[in-house]
């Protein structure tokens, strides 16, 4: 797989003020966190093709931790777009898919009352004592929890993250619990929607600054192509 490199060394980054140097910093370190998290989604779906519920179970327990964490992250860094990147950066410097983009990020989370909020301050970097009380007393009398074990820690899975999220989910977008599946696709497609767009304003911004202040050629640089199907284990030898 082709790819360019850009090396930059102390003396050029001190090029750029110092404001925006320290938020062009951040910016990537954001890139680096979306990126990795939006792949480690994609990589922990459930397996369809599985027959074995064990596994499947699994599978959606990383895929919802992951999810989880991508909406703090998603909060940091409109955060940061907020109330910090912006007091340097014009606007206008944007493309017309940056500005969009932009337009979209600033649209969901001005409404305090958005679904990737309310799951970051609930449970994806908070334990809310009161919403998983809530989950247990709502619980049927023919409901159960799962705990599998195995003799190394590292394999030991306990199936309630799902259940006390999408209690969370179901709760908070006032969908019944039959209707939970539409609950978990609103909230895949809102973190891909808004993932993708801070991806498409963040990588502009880092553009923007280093053809206003850098001058850099690019060098050609070659790694081994990336396997087409991947897969991550749920469980290790």
């Amino acid at each position: 797989m082709e790819m360019k490199k850009l090396t930059i060394s102390k003396s050029q980054l001190f090029l750029i003020p110092e404001d925006e140097r320290l938020y062009w910093i951040f910016t990537m370190i954001v890139l680096n966190d979306l990126n990795t998290l939006l792949r480690c989604v994609s990589l922990s779906y459930p397996d369809k093709k599985s027959n074995n519920e064990i596994i499947k179970k699994s599978q959606t327990s990383q895929t919802i931790f992951f999810l989880e964490t991508l909406s703090g992250k998603l909060l940091e860094a409109w955060n940061l777009i907020e109330h910090r990147l912006f007091n340097n950066i014009n606007k206008n410097e944007l493309s017309q898919d940056g500005k969009n983009a932009l337009h979209n990020i600033e649209q969901y989370f001005t409404d305090d009352e958005n679904l990737l909020t309310h799951i970051r301050n609930k449970l994806a970097f908070h334990y809310d004592v009161g919403k998983v009380n809530k989950f247990i007393n709502e619980m049927k009398n023919d409901d159960s929890i799962e705990l599998i074990f195995h003799k190394k820690a590292i394999n030991c899975k306990y199936f309630i993250n799902e259940a006390v999220i999408e209690s969370i989910i179901c709760s908070f977008l006032q969908y019944p619990k039959e209707n939970a599946y539409c609950a978990w696709e609103k909230l895949i497609s809102e973190i891909h929607k808004i993932t993708n767009c801070f991806i498409i304003v963040l990588n502009e911004l880092l553009l923007v600054i280093i053809k206003k202040y850098l001058k850099l050629e690019s060098t050609d640089i070659e790694i081994p192509d990336p396997p087409e199907i991947v897969t991550m284990p749920s469980f290790l030898k």
